[in-house]
């Protein structure tokens, strides 16, 4: 039996007792053991699938919101990872691993409002709490009955004037009615 093996890396001979190589310094045996297959984790998934191409503007942004270290609810960023399962972008155990990676992204404190913060109004597209109310909504049936009943000056304090008040998103613009 030979006293020498080969390394696999330089093919330097060394001795058949050696764990090592001299040339080298890489190991001379495949040790399966210390090579553990490492899963990728769903955020680098998400930050890979931000760099493909192929993917659709719509599938982009939800992944950009559910990694977004902004105000995003919890809610908020489970809608957008719905959206990617049912868009088939995830399976259902990327999924599952998605919502715990949300859960602990969000610091607990936005979990459960603190006291005195029940009734902050917040976006139901964005989360953002940068909201306005106001009536700034012209209306037809005020203007007429404004011209009918007082003249034409009434009618436009009329179209100006309107009952229905909403909400208005500062940071995405999105409208809702109170």
């Amino acid at each position: 039996m030979e006293n020498f093996k080969y390394c696999m890396h330089c093919g330097t001979k060394l001795p058949n007792n050696a764990k090592f190589c001299m040339e080298c310094g890489k190991p001379t045996e495949l040790n399966y053991d210390n090579y553990v297959e490492r899963k990728e984790s769903i955020e680098e998934k998400l930050k890979r699938l931000l760099k493909d191409s192929s993917m659709n503007e719509g599938n982009i942004k939800n992944i950009s919101i559910i990694l977004s270290s902004e105000g995003y609810s919890i809610g908020v960023k489970a809608n957008r990872a719905k959206f990617l399962l049912n868009n088939k972008i995830i399976n259902d155990d990327e999924y599952n691993e998605l919502l715990d990676f949300i859960n602990k992204s969000i610091p607990t404190s936005l979990h459960s409002p603190k006291n005195g913060q029940e009734n902050v109004v917040r976006c139901p597209k964005c989360g953002s709490t940068s909201i306005i109310t106001t009536n700034k909504k012209l209306s037809v049936k005020r203007a007429v009955v404004g011209t009918m009943l007082l003249n034409p000056i009434g009618g436009a304090v009329g179209a100006v004037t309107s009952k229905k008040m909403f909400n208005v998103c500062q940071k995405c613009g999105h409208k809702w009615k109170l």
